[in-house]
């Protein structure tokens, strides 16, 4: 009768969703079942009730501690366990059972409010530039006279790497197809769903027959029948739903290695919150949801593990064994060609992601023959004057988690997203340097990693 009521407010719950965000907790004793495997004994029947209500309504049990003895009565059931940030059991003096605390990553009873921010018609994001016209893109982009719009910003680099990124936005929105909006994509996914949830209004309608004739009469014989009805409605909505989801992860999987992206925004489809950290412990113990405490938290786990280079003792290096000792060959001249700007830009992963507002991979590694002349004019000067415009060396770092506590600062490690442009800089900066150190044997012998030649 319990399953049934549950079963019965899960059904009232699905009507507007197919996955609702569920959360069942109790003293349920069920000894007979290994929550560890999620199995049970044959010979309980109301076990092996509970374990199939769970397979059909995608519930884990989170709980992984005895909560009485050696057994886990107090349950925490839950479709989206990855919610769950903690679960601590601990004993306590109002009862013979364990006290369970369940930590979400965000408040269920009082959630923030997350406002959509809109996307700006006139950026790169307002477009799918993946599917952009490449042909007509790289056909106008090779008509553009920079030599003039350089003389235009009087070889001003801040000003001349602006109106780059301004003309190729302009031209990649000509050329590519606009997103759907959240609307358009809503009313598509609603119409794919829409045979489930006929499926639903029938088992609503049919679990509601059934409680009348319970009450009305108690003993009829159309209840089994209605009852059957209902079971074989719940596996046909269950297979439409993994089907479904199937179907979904089978697409993303195959786009991994050609669009990394479409993998990675399927997945956040299924986040609560848009951050990626729930909450942290700080130098005290307790739990922090402020984001900008957050980020203060793991700036300073960051700069504990940061090396400055400045504070190298590069005499030392230079007396590392190994080393030939004596040389005075330097390393001052050097000139971008347009061939090393086009190997830079094709060695870059189209996919890769980069700052919003700066011209994409993609673009970038498909008009690489048309975008080498202004960036070649570009790092000349650059490297000739010693200057580089701030907003190339702006990074945005984006915390991993490793694996552990997830609210333990230190089990997430920085990841850097740079300008893809800076990147063309450093990629032709490291050929020449590395031709540099080994044309001239300033590379210890005793140096086998990170070699062409010789590599371990």
């Amino acid at each position: 009768m319990l399953l049934d009521k549950l079963q019965g407010h899960i059904d009232t719950l699905s009507e507007g969703s197919i996955s609702p965000d569920i959360y069942i907790t109790g003293d349920l004793n069920y000894p007979s079942i290994d929550w560890m495997n999620g199995t049970g004994s044959k010979e309980s029947t109301e076990g092996q009730d509970l374990l199939e209500f769970l397979c059909r309504n995608f519930l884990t049990q989170v709980v992984a501690v005895p909560t009485r003895g050696d057994n886990i009565l107090d349950l925490v059931f839950t479709n989206v366990p990855r919610y769950v940030t903690e679960v601590k059991v601990t004993p306590t003096t109002l009862s013979d059972h364990n006290l369970v605390q369940v930590q979400l990553g965000f408040n269920m009873i009082n959630p923030a409010s997350q406002g959509i921010t809109p996307t700006d018609p006139h950026s790169f994001r307002a477009v799918n530039y993946h599917n952009a016209d490449f042909d007509s893109l790289s056909s106008e982009l090779s008509e553009v006279d920079w030599i003039a719009l350089w003389a235009l910003c009087e070889e001003d680099l801040d000003s001349f790497l602006e109106l780059l990124r301004l003309t190729v936005l302009q031209l990649t929105l000509k050329h590519s197809p606009k997103k759907e909006s959240r609307e358009e994509v809503k009313s598509r996914r609603r119409r794919g769903n829409r045979h489930i949830y006929v499926l639903k209004r029938k088992r609503r309608k049919l679990n509601t027959r059934i409680r009348a004739l319970q009450q009305a009469t108690p003993g009829s014989n159309k209840i089994p029948k209605l009852q059957e009805e209902v079971s074989l409605l719940c596996y046909n909505i269950q297979e439409g739903i993994v089907k479904k989801l199937n179907k979904k992860e089978k697409n993303a999987v195959e786009a991994i290695r050609k669009n990394p992206k479409y993998f990675f925004s399927y997945a956040k489809r299924f986040q609560k919150t848009k951050s990626t950290i729930p909450v942290l412990r700080d130098g005290y113990g307790n739990l922090v949801a402020d984001p900008t405490t957050k980020a203060e938290i793991l700036q300073g786990q960051y700069l504990k593990v940061f090396s400055d280079p400045e504070k190298a003792d590069l005499e030392e290096c230079m007396r590392s064994p190994g080393l030939p000792q004596g040389l005075q060959k330097g390393f001052s001249e050097l000139d971008f060609t347009r061939d090393d700007i086009i190997q830079a830009l094709k060695e870059l992963d189209p996919y890769s992601a980069g700052p919003d507002d700066e011209i994409p991979a993609r673009i970038l590694s498909s008009c690489k023959n048309e975008l080498a002349l202004p960036l070649t004019m570009f790092w000349n000067k650059s490297f000739g004057t010693g200057k580089i415009p701030e907003v190339l060396k702006t990074q945005f770092i984006t915390p991993i988690f490793k694996g552990g506590d997830r609210t333990d600062p230190a089990n997430y490690r920085p990841v850097s997203l740079t300008s893809h442009i800076m990147k063309t800089f450093e990629r032709v900066m490291r050929t020449n340097l590395v031709q540099h150190l080994e044309e001239n044997q300033l590379i210890s012998r005793n140096q086998h990693g990170f070699r062409k030649r010789g590599a371990v």
